[in-house]
């Protein structure tokens, strides 16, 4: 049986990167000035195919520009990236601990720097900074199989970038060595190289802190039909703190009310003032993504001064719930099935 051209794409990595299939370059911050490194026994070569590696003889080194071009130590390159290792795998860039290698690429934006390393390594960082160490194993082994196959669709949506993902919630929250657990370690080595897949591809597989009691249509909020993104019923407000209240200034919004809610029951349409309105979206972007924490709510006015909306959930409500996936681990259910109620007609996959 041939193999899907996922597979195939994947594989064609292994000649760009020392990890091969199972490695992931993360964007984690970028420097208008200077990114400093540190590491045992440094070594550097250029970002390109089968370069290799020379020894640097120091265990910190400064990349700066020059004359438009990247300069450290006595080395002034021709090309726009550097790639360092060290002797035993660790290095602290910009005083941020990581594994793995490091890439400074001369960006734009600044001196951008990568963090690459192997795919459960990473994974290992994004499940202890995505779910608590507390939640029963089951809920962390379908996180882990879900950012698995989230990372594995942005890499082959990205490999002709500089960098696969972000380091911030934007993408998945990755904070190198800093915030690790031996809860989130076990459910990614439990899960290893395992994914999800539709018709032989990933998925995009989103997910979320908590539903509010029914999952969101992928179209609804990223205008991206997917057939296995559809909503489902989610055990989530069984928990008190996916539960909020938010007072905001009558003097800001007005006689706010909801005007319109969507197949989900979210917020769509709201009123305010003498006869405006705002999309919902547009009005949690105003008031704050951290303080609105869903478009799950109800309007109230307890006093002609405030405005309370007493809300459930946190995020934008697609594919996984963390709090509905705890809820569902605690009934016994097992990663396998946490993972088919959230995601509809797909298949659990060794990837690699």
């Amino acid at each position: 049986m041939s193999k899907p051209w996922w597979a195939l794409l994947l594989f064609s990595f292994s000649s760009v990167d020392a990890f091969a299939v199972e490695s992931m370059r993360i964007s984690i911050g970028t420097s208008l000035g200077t990114v400093e490194i540190i590491g045992k026994a440094l070594r550097w070569r250029t970002d390109i195919d089968d370069s290799v590696f020379e020894e640097l003889q120091l265990d910190r080194v400064t990349v700066a520009t020059k004359n438009h071009r990247l300069s450290f130590a006595s080395h002034q390159l021709e090309g726009n990236a550097v790639r360092i290792s060290s002797a035993d795998d660790h290095l602290t860039v910009n005083q941020i601990q990581v594994r793995g290698e490091v890439v400074v690429h001369l960006s734009p934006s600044g001196l951008q720097f990568i963090n690459v390393l192997p795919m459960e390594e990473y994974l290992v960082s994004v499940v202890s900074s995505e779910m608590s160490a507390d939640f029963p194993a089951e809920a962390l082994k379908a996180q882990a199989v879900t950012a698995r196959t989230f990372a594995l669709k942005k890499k082959s949506q990205s490999y002709s970038r500089a960098y696969y993902l972000g380091s911030s919630v934007l993408s998945q929250v990755y904070r190198g060595l800093e915030h690790q657990n031996a809860a989130a370690k076990g459910a990614v080595e439990a899960t290893s190289g395992q994914g999800l897949t539709y018709q032989l591809e990933p998925i995009e597989a989103f997910f979320h802190s908590s539903c509010g009691g029914k999952t969101e249509i992928s179209g609804a909020a990223f205008h991206l039909d997917l057939p296995y993104l559809k909503s489902v019923d989610c055990p989530c407000p069984q928990v008190q703190k996916t539960h909020w209240d938010l007072r905001l200034s009558s003097k800001d919004w007005p006689g706010l009310k909801i005007v319109r809610y969507t197949a989900t029951h979210r917020v769509q349409t709201l009123g305010y003032g003498a006869g405006k309105t705002i999309d919902a979206t547009e009005f949690r972007k105003r008031v704050g993504y951290d303080k609105l924490k869903s478009l799950v709510f109800d309007v109230e006015a307890p006093n002609p001064r405030q405005i309370l909306l007493k809300g459930r959930g946190y995020g934008h409500g697609v594919g996984l719930c963390q709090w509905g996936a705890r809820v569902l681990a605690e009934q016994g259910k097992s990663y396998r099935e946490i993972l088919l109620h959230y995601f509809s007609g797909v298949e659990l996959q060794q990837m690699y």
